[in-house]
């Protein structure tokens, strides 16, 4: 019965699409003012989580340290109880990563922001490479490319893993058949294709994987060691929990050329370290890198929202900057406020959307 009604369930492309009405609702959400808790956070997670299919984990970062929440278990089989080391797909926080690679790799001069992506992704005699010329590293990093949400020719074979198949030379010829109606740069358009194309362009200019150059630049310089991509053949963590759609468990997701867009597995205690150095808690080489990513580049429709290096600031009396996820079975929340040095993250293992109980403690709550 439960294998029928998996069948049944439409898959989810990355679906964290945030769309320019959705973030223009999100400046008021996020101007909202502090709705406190207490002292005890606990209380709301637990109320958040009570009654549904798998849990959730909080991480709370300011000057005074850490403060670690959880609540709900692996699966209705797996008893296991949610703990800071427990890992989640994290989905389109993933673009964070990215977006940081790009800032490092042009700290360091491998490529330009005003690169077109195509200089790296495809021969220089394609007859492709000319339209693409304005598809740039930045307009991806921005989502304003050009570029559909999806790949012009994404088919999935397993609905329950959509993207475990798709290739890079998908993605080159993707490229290629984008190239004739293309235009950019474009008014801004949430982009899990761009986010694809800039991470894979991003490696070619290394001569390396996505895989390799994420982990040589960024992940290994942060000291995120159980922060992974969930690439294909490679077995899950033992300590990662299974993903819960309408409370159904579904299968783990793997991803191939659109790793850079969604790929990535941690957990709330390797984001808290994440958060550290974007706070400049924790000292980093990546420290110009991270305040790279978090400059407003566009505005969004509204004085009080723009858009970084795939970061998102709302600029209301306290800003907040932050980003979303969304895979088939999870959903993320990670976001700081520079001038009160505090962050949050939320991991969930089911697709529930946990943007409101991040904001609120995130305002509210005290260490």
């Amino acid at each position: 019965m439960q294998r029928e009604r998996l069948k049944n369930l439409k898959f989810k492309t990355m679906r964290k699409a945030i769309s320019l009405k959705i973030l223009l609702s999100a400046v008021q959400f996020f101007g909202l003012s502090a709705l406190v808790f207490g002292s005890n956070p606990q209380s709301a997670i637990d109320a958040w989580q009570a009654g549904h299919a798998g849990g959730v984990a909080v991480a709370i970062v300011s000057e005074s340290g850490v403060a670690f929440y959880q609540a709900g278990k692996f699966s209705a089989t797996d008893p296991r109880p949610i703990t800071p080391d427990t890992q989640f797909e994290i989905g389109s926080v993933t673009k964070v990563f990215t977006a940081l690679l790009l800032a490092e790799s042009e700290r360091l001069g491998k490529v330009h922001r005003d690169d077109p992506a195509a200089k790296f992704l495809l021969p220089a005699d394609d007859p492709a490479v000319p339209a693409l010329a304005q598809v740039t590293l930045l307009t991806l990093a921005t989502h304003t490319g050009g570029l559909p949400r999806l790949p012009p020719n994404f088919a999935p074979a397993n609905p329950l893993n959509p993207y475990t198949d798709y290739t890079l030379e998908n993605l080159r010829a993707a490229l290629r058949q984008s190239a004739k109606s293309v235009q950019a740069p474009a008014a801004y358009s949430y982009s899990n294709y761009g986010f694809s194309v800039l991470g894979q362009a991003l490696a070619a200019a290394w001569g390396k994987s996505y895989a390799e150059i994420l982990r040589e630049r960024v992940l290994g310089p942060l000291g995120l060691e159980k922060t992974s991509l969930g690439l294909p053949g490679i077995p899950v963590p033992a300590d990662f929990a299974p993903g819960h759609r309408r409370e159904i468990m579904v299968p783990a997701w793997t991803q191939d050329a659109t790793a850079p867009a969604g790929g990535l597995r941690s957990s709330t205690r390797e984001m808290a370290k994440f958060l550290q150095a974007c706070l400049n808690l924790r000292d980093t080489p990546l420290a110009a890198s991270l305040a790279e990513t978090a400059k407003p580049l566009r505005q969004l429709g509204a004085h009080h929202l723009s858009i970084g290096l795939a970061w998102y600031l709302t600029a209301d009396q306290t800003p907040i900057v932050w980003h979303n996820g969304e895979t088939g079975g999870y959903y993320s929340f990670i976001g700081y406020q520079p001038a009160k040095k505090r962050g949050i993250v939320v991991l969930t293992n089911s697709e529930r959307p946990a943007d409101r109980l991040a904001v609120r403690l995130l305002k509210g709550s005290d260490l």
